[in-house]
C-alpha cells in the first residue's frame, strides 16, 4: 500500500508556457477601468444579494452578458453567453427554521431568525430541545444546549455531542448549506446571550426545530471567448474566472457582497475589455475564456458544472484557470497567489512575474476554497488571487466601504500584462518538461525545516483535523487528510455511514488508507488561534476523495484495491518506475486497461454507480519490508495476464463500492 505524505512546497517550479522571454512584451497601462459603477450595480438593492436561484441572481447575469456583448466576446457556445446547469438549492429561513426559549412560568419566546440568531450548521430535518448550559465540561453535556462565548475549544465536542451549540457573535456569518449536519449550530446574537445568561434560572429549556427544503433549479455561468490564432493544432485554453453570486438576503438585510465578489466580476470585466482591444491587433496564441461563475457560495456548483462540461467537450488539450475572488480589499494585506499544488507551473510562473514587475503575490499552498479548486479536482492547473486579511466576508459589513480601488486597478494592469506578455508570440513551441529552479542553501535549509515542522504536526493530528501553526509572522496550514487504519472498526467509528467488507471473495482485509478532501475557508483559518489542534464536521463517506483497501489470502499474497473519484493522471507507482505502457482489453463484456512495467502488470477500470464513475486500481502482491512507504512487490506478471482479469472481474467491483457506500 502506497502511504502518502502530506508536502509542503514553498519553492516554485518554472514551466515556459510558452518559448518566449516574460517580460518580451512592452508592459501597458490600461485605461478606462469604471470599477464603482461596475460594482455599484452589482451591490444595488435591486440585486437582492445576488442568491443563486433568486431574481437578483438573474438579473446579475444578464447584467455580465450585456458587458461580454458589448466589448464583442465570443460566447462560448451558440448565441448565449449563459451556460446553464442544474443547481441544487437547500433553503433556510424563517419558514424553515424556528428558536423557542420557554420558560418554567409557561411563557416563551421565539427568537427572530437574522436578528437573534443565524444558521451555520445544522441537520436538515431536526427538532429537539433541551436545559442550557455554559459550561465544555458540564457532565450532562449530551442532554444539553450549549451556550459558547467563542468557538475556542469546539474542536473537541464531537466526543460529547450536545444537542445544540449556540455560538455568541457580535456579528453574524452567513452559511449557505451544503449538507446536513449532526449537531446544529446558530449563530446568536450578544444581546439573547446576555438575556439566556440572566434568565438562566428562570427558563426551562430551549427548543429548536428544522425543515430544510431542497430545491433544484437551472442556472447559469455567463461565458465569453476571445479566439486565438492557434487553431484546430493548438487547443490550448487560459481561463480567467471570479463568481459572481452573493449570500442574498436575511430580512431585510442584505449581503451586497462588495469584495466577495463583486470587486472579482469588475476586475473581469475590465481584463476583458481592455485584453479584446489589445488582441484585435496582436492577436494571443491560445482561446481566451472570461467566465463568471454561479453558485461558489453553494458548494463551488456553477465551476463543478463548467469543468465537466469543457472536459467532456475536448475542445482544449490544455487549460489554465486564474480565479479572482476577494481582491481590491482596503486594508487586505497582502495578495496571496493560492493553488492546491503550488509548484505547478502556472503557480510558479504567476509568482516570479508579479514579482519581476513590483505586485508580489505571496505563494500560499490551499487553505482557501474557491472555484480554482473545482479545474484541480480535475487535474487541471488552477489558481486563486485573493488578499490575506478579509474579516467581514460572508457578512452585512462587506460593502463597497471596504474597497480600495487604486489596488484593484493596479493589480488588474498586471494581470493584464501578465496574459499578453506571455502568450502573445510569433511563434511559439509549447514546453510541458518542468525544470525546477536552483534553490540556494538557505532555501534549501528554510524548506526541509518547514517540510519537518508541518511533518511533525500532522503525526499527532487525527484524519480530518486542522491546525494553524507557527505565529502572525510565520504559519502554515496544516491538514490530515490521510490515515491508515488497522481495524475496520476504527474507520468505520470515525466516518459514518462506511461500511468495509471484512471479506470479500476469498481475501480477508488488512489495512484500510482513506484520504479525505477537507480544506480550509478563510473564515475556518481567521476563526481558528495558533497551534490548537481543531476536528472538522463529522466526516461521512462523501468527504472520501480515494480509499486504500488491502486484502489478504494468506500470510504472503496480497490484493491491493484502490478506488478513486479522479482518474489517475499516470501510472508510474510501480516501485521499479520503469516506462509504463498499457493495454486496453475486454474481458466478459468489461474493459479493463492492463499497464506493465518490466514484465509486472497491475489492471485499473472505471465503474458507473448510477451518476458517479469510479477510478479503480488493482494490484496483487508480496508485503515489502519498507515501513514507510507500506508498499506491495508486484507478483502478477505478463503471463498471468489471464489470470488476473478473471480476479479483476470476480471481485464485482460495483457490488463492493455499493457496500462501501461511497
Amino acid at each position: 500500500m502506497m502511504r502518502r505524505k502530506n508536502r509542503l512546497f514553498l519553492f516554485p517550479l518554472l514551466l515556459t508556457l510558452t518559448a518566449c522571454n516574460l517580460t518580451s512584451a512592452p508592459e501597458k497601462k490600461i485605461t478606462g477601468g469604471d470599477y464603482p459603477s461596475i460594482i455599484h450595480d452589482l451591490t444595488t438593492p435591486q440585486m437582492g444579494g445576488r442568491l443563486t436561484g433568486t431574481s437578483g441572481n438573474k438579473k446579475a447575469e444578464e447584467f455580465i452578458s450585456e458587458h461580454f456583448q458589448n466589448i464583442n466576446l465570443q460566447p462560448y457556445s451558440g448565441d448565449s453567453y449563459a451556460m446553464p446547469y442544474e443547481h441544487e438549492t437547500h433553503i433556510s429561513d424563517s419558514e424553515s427554521l424556528e428558536l423557542q426559549i420557554i420558560y418554567r412560568n409557561g411563557s416563551s419566546d421565539t427568537l427572530v431568525y437574522g436578528i437573534d440568531y443565524l444558521e451555520q450548521k445544522m441537520p436538515f430535518h431536526y427538532e429537539n430541545s433541551g436545559k442550557l448550559t455554559f459550561d465544555l465540561n458540564d457532565p450532562e453535556l449530551s442532554k444539553r444546549i450549549l451556550i459558547a462565548e467563542s468557538t475556542e475549544g469546539l474542536s473537541k465536542l464531537q466526543d460529547k455531542s450536545p444537542l445544540m451549540v449556540l455560538v455568541v457573535k457580535e456579528t453574524f456569518k452567513r452559511y449557505l448549506l451544503t449538507q446536513s449536519s449532526d449537531i446544529p449550530t446558530l449563530q446568536i446574537s450578544k444581546e439573547k446571550y446576555e438575556l439566556l445568561k440572566e434568565k438562566q434560572s428562570e427558563i426551562e429549556k430551549v427548543a429548536f426545530k428544522s425543515d430544510i427544503k431542497t430545491k433544484k433549479t437551472t442556472e447559469s455561468n455567463i461565458v465569453g471567448v476571445i479566439k486565438g490564432n492557434g487553431g484546430q493544432d493548438h487547443r490550448e485554453a487560459i481561463v480567467i474566472s471570479a463568481h459572481f453570486d452573493s449570500l442574498g438576503s436575511v430580512g431585510d438585510l442584505k449581503y451586497q457582497g462588495a469584495t466577495d465578489n463583486a470587486t472579482g466580476i469588475s476586475a473581469l470585466i475590465q481584463l476583458a475589455y481592455s485584453i479584446k482591444q489589445h488582441s484585435d491587433n496582436r492577436p494571443l496564441h491560445p482561446d481566451i475564456l472570461f467566465v463568471a461563475f454561479n453558485g461558489e457560495e453553494s458548494g463551488r456548483q456553477g465551476s463543478k458544472a463548467f469543468v465537466k462540461e469543457v472536459q467532456e467537450s475536448s475542445i482544449y488539450s490544455q487549460i489554465y484557470n486564474i480565479n479572482l475572488d476577494c481582491i481590491g480589499v482596503k486594508d487586505g494585506g497582502s495578495y496571496l497567489l493560492i493553488g492546491n499544488e503550488p509548484n505547478s507551473g502556472l503557480a510558479a510562473t504567476l509568482e516570479r512575474y508579479f514579482g519581476e514587475h513590483n505586485f508580489p503575490l505571496q505563494l500560499q499552498q490551499g487553505g482557501f476554497e474557491s472555484d480554482h479548486n473545482s479545474f484541480a479536482e480535475k487535474q487541471i492547473q488552477a489558481v486563486t488571487i485573493g488578499q490575506e486579511n478579509v474579516p467581514f466576508i460572508h457578512t452585512s459589513n462587506d460593502t463597497v466601504d471596504q474597497i480600495d480601488y487604486d489596488s484593484l486597478q493596479q493589480f488588474v494592469t498586471a494581470l493584464f500584462n501578465f496574459v499578453v506578455s506571455i502568450h502573445h508570440i510569433e511563434e511559439t513551441e509549447q514546453v510541458t518538461d518542468l525544470e525546477a529552479v536552483p534553490l540556494s542553501e538557505s532555501e534549501i535549509a528554510e524548506f526541509e525545516k518547514a517540510q519537518q515542522t508541518i511533518e511533525e504536526a500532522q503525526r499527532v493530528m487525527k484524519l480530518g483535523q486542522y491546525q494553524i501553526i507557527g505565529d502572525k509572522k510565520q504559519s502554515y496550514a496544516v491538514v490530515n487528510n490521510y490515515a491508515v487504519f488497522d481495524q475496520v472498526h476504527d474507520v468505520e467509528q470515525l466516518i459514518e455511514g462506511l461500511n468495509i467488507p471484512e471479506k470479500w471473495t476469498d481475501y480477508a482485509i488488512d489495512t484500510v488508507g482513506v484520504n479525505t478532501n477537507f480544506q480550509l475557508t478563510p473564515e475556518k483559518i481567521q476563526e481558528s488561534d495558533f497551534n490548537q489542534i481543531y476536528q472538522f464536521d463529522t466526516i461521512v463517506p462523501t468527504n472520501i476523495q480515494d480509499i486504500d483497501l488491502r486484502y489478504k489470502r494468506n500470510t504472503t499474497e496480497y490484493l491491493q484495491i484502490y478506488i478513486s473519484r479522479t482518474p489517475f493522471i499516470n501510472e508510474s507507482d510501480h516501485e521499479n518506475s520503469a516506462q509504463i505502457t498499457t493495454e486496453s482489453l475486454e474481458y466478459k463484456n468489461k474493459q479493463y486497461d492492463v499497464h506493465s512495467a518490466d514484465r509486472s502488470i497491475f489492471i485499473s477500470t472505471e465503474v458507473e454507480i448510477e451518476d458517479k464513475t469510479f477510478y479503480v486500481k488493482l494490484m496483487q502482491g508480496r508485503k515489502t519490508n519498507q515501513e514507510e512507504s507500506g508498499g506491495l512487490t508486484l507478483s502478477w506478471s505478463i503471463e498471468d495476464k489471464e489470470s488476473a482479469l478473471s480476479i479483476a472481474h470476480d471481485l464485482q467491483l460495483e457490488e463492493l463500492l455499493r457496500t462501501i457506500g461511497i
